[in-house]
């Protein structure tokens, strides 16, 4: 007959009844889950316009874009332009069997029309389109042409001639044209326009229209007297990212990436009427008028831009703002909550029992966990000589280990080491002496009541410390990254949707919810001064496990650990640190077992290896037979310019003469 206290045995039913503190434990885990799955529920819905559409269309969806367009357009002495347009389409997801081109045409001035497909080797092939007329309907020219096209890229050459494109006033030339109209229903990625103006032909070659013909064609010799610089002024409308250069005086280039679909491309040029003396010409002048409207679209755009500027540039502050700020407030907890009489090393166990420093430990850390508190109950019980280890096979690579009970539970000064012997060996009728530490059986379902005796009395002893961890109040450092954060994935919404910051803005959302998920973790619930001071300790003792080696006499400091501090290391989740540091500075072949009855030298610490992957194992399989409502604690470790040197697009204009627009099918 064993000796000790006596506690009646009784029988659980197989579903118990949520206690008040598990049902807290719950409550707070399934907030922060919530928490978290809020925070990674908003990243993806607020960046889905990223990353939704395009999978889609790459995916599924038939589409095409131009990723290349090039426009050279030659201004006659008659006013008249001729117009060569290089479109390449990209096509996705075909097939594709149509294509239309338009311009916006409603004088009828559109004439020459021919289209061509330009191969691979630079050569060119006629096409005949399926018609190619103005409409009266739509007040435009329009063509269309057939093919057969899927999943490549195809390259037409569109020339046509508009006669009159040029205005002509007592003062200035005036070509104002969309060289892109808003008529394409998808983007280009780069666009390149050319335009040349005429030499100044010798006088009395030309006579200037007295109408509008389209049908009339230029006659007559050009001259040889060639623009100068500063004789013409140009301007681009369209997107902000635009540039206008001058090649030589008679030659202007924009340059624009990105357009959008439904945008357009526009230029604006003045020049000496001379250089188009058979044009229309009309008895009033127009250069002031011209540079004032020039001058008001160029500083709504210069204001569009440098706010542009401003709002990406926030962001990018942000980016790097938001991260460093929640770190220095995750310092600013760490220095509130230091405990100034605590060492930063202690070379001691703070506490008497692992098994609850354990259960601190992973409140702590933010993920309470019985794993480890399992792993260090198993070697206090060896410690105290109720169990032991036994190999079985050979010694250096054993088939199984097995637990062996060396004395009774009652026999046991703790009801939490009574309850874990108990719930490993079994009570009454179900209680073995030995377990496979490799096949462990199932107990009877009374072993779930006693698994919830046992974590019910670590967690009493902690005197209430870990449920204040868990539940934590609010505190300031904690209050202050939610407000960065969320402001500031808030602001780059706002750019990126409503604002001129662009694209870039969505960054900020996932870069803030990573960086306020990380703080909220190591920000920690905001403690009293004695409960600050016993987890300090527990983090104390832990830095001398981590970093022992560097110490003097580290060589006999790793025996001492490895023989009496093992089950420390493993509650405070250091226990490969510890063993690594042990075997550089210990002969394998020397070191006793950790567990009792366990092999000694490199078969021990083999046999440890195999005890710290599989403990866990043998309290699950320990209350398998348990059903699903008694479980708890859980399993789990544009600017414009004038002159020769260019400038950038300003974001007015849309009324110039021409724009183009079209599809394909």
């Amino acid at each position: 007959m064993s000796t000790g206290c006596w506690r009646p045995f009784a029988v659980s039913p197989p579903k118990w009844p949520a206690t008040p503190d598990r049902r807290l434990r719950r409550m707070s885990r399934g907030k922060k889950w919530l928490w978290r799955l809020f925070l990674l529920g908003f990243v993806v819905l607020v960046t889905m316009g990223l990353w939704l559409p395009p999978i889609i269309t790459h995916a599924v969806e038939k589409d095409y874009h131009f990723s290349e367009v090039e426009i050279d357009a030659t201004v006659l002495p008659n006013g008249d332009m001729v117009l060569e347009e290089t479109r390449t389409f990209d096509f996705q997801n075909g097939p594709f069997t149509y294509a239309y081109f338009n311009v916006d045409d409603p004088l009828d001035h559109v004439r020459d029309f021919s289209i061509a497909e330009k191969l691979d080797d630079g050569s060119e092939v006629a096409v005949t389109p399926d018609y190619a007329s103005h409409s009266i309907v739509t007040e435009g020219f329009q063509a269309q042409w057939s093919y057969q096209a899927e999943d490549e890229t195809r390259t037409w050459v569109f020339r046509y001639r508009v006669a009159c494109a040029v205005d002509v006033y007592t003062d200035t030339a005036h070509l104002y044209w969309q060289f892109i109209g808003s008529g394409w229903d998808v983007p280009t990625e780069h666009a390149l326009i050319t335009v040349h103006l005429p030499d100044a032909p010798s006088m009395g070659l030309f006579s200037p229209r007295q109408e509008c013909n389209p049908d009339d064609r230029l006659a007559g010799a050009l001259g040889s007297l060639a623009l100068e610089r500063g004789d013409v002024r140009a301007f681009g409308h369209g997107p902000l990212n635009g540039e206008v250069t001058f090649v030589d005086p008679q030659t202007i280039r924009y340059d624009v990436s990105d357009v959008p679909a439904r945008s357009y491309v526009e230029g604006s040029i003045l020049f000496p009427p001379e250089f188009v003396p058979a044009a229309l010409e009309t008895n009033q002048p127009g250069l002031e008028r011209i540079l004032d409207q020039e001058r008001v679209w160029a500083d709504e755009a210069n204001a569009l831009r440098e706010r542009h500027e401003a709002e990406r540039s926030w962001v990018l502050y942000l980016l790097i703002g938001v991260p460093v700020a929640l770190a220095l407030l995750v310092l600013l907890a760490r220095y509130r909550d230091r405990v100034p009489d605590v060492p930063k090393v202690l070379e001691q166990p703070p506490e008497d029992d692992p098994v609850q420093g354990s259960l601190l430990w992973s409140a702590w850390q933010g993920h309470l966990s019985p794993q480890n508190a399992y792993r260090a109950q198993v070697l206090k019980l060896a410690s105290l000589g109720a169990i032991e280890m036994k190999a079985d096979g050979r010694v250096t690579d054993p088939k199984d280990l097995t637990l062996v009970r060396k004395v009774d539970a009652m026999d046991l000064q703790t009801e939490v080491d009574q309850d874990f012997m108990w719930l490993l060996f079994g009570r009454g009728d179900d209680m073995v002496d030995e377990i496979s530490v490799k096949h462990p059986k199932p107990r009877r379902a009374d072993a779930s009541g006693t698994y919830s005796a046992w974590w019910s009395g670590v967690k009493s002893k902690s005197s209430g410390i870990t449920r204040r961890i868990q539940k934590g109040d609010a505190r300031l450092e904690s209050t202050l990254a939610a407000i960065i954060a969320i402001g500031a994935a808030g602001y780059g919404i706002w750019t990126a949707v409503w604002g001129l910051g662009g694209p870039i803005g969505w960054w900020l959302v996932p870069v803030s919810a990573l960086s306020l998920i990380v703080a909220l973790i190591k920000i920690h619930a905001r403690l009293g001064i004695e409960d600050r001071r016993r987890v300090k300790r527990l983090e104390a003792f832990r830095t001398y496990l981590k970093d022992f080696s560097d110490l003097p006499n580290a060589p006999a400091l790793a025996v001492i650990i490895w023989e009496q501090y093992l089950e420390w290391a493993v509650a405070l989740d250091v226990a490969d640190e510890v063993e690594k540091q042990v075997r550089a500075l210990v002969p394998v072949e020397s070191l006793r077992s950790p567990i009792r009855g366990a092999p000694s030298g490199l078969a021990g610490v083999t046999a440890w290896h195999y005890f710290q992957t599989t403990a866990p194992t043998i309290v699950v399989a320990s209350i398998a037979s348990a059903s699903s409502g008694s479980s708890s604690g859980g399993f789990g470790s544009s600017s414009s310019f004038s002159g020769f040197s260019g400038g950038g697009f300003s974001g007015g204009g849309g009324g110039g003469g021409g724009g183009t627009g079209g599809g394909a099918g």
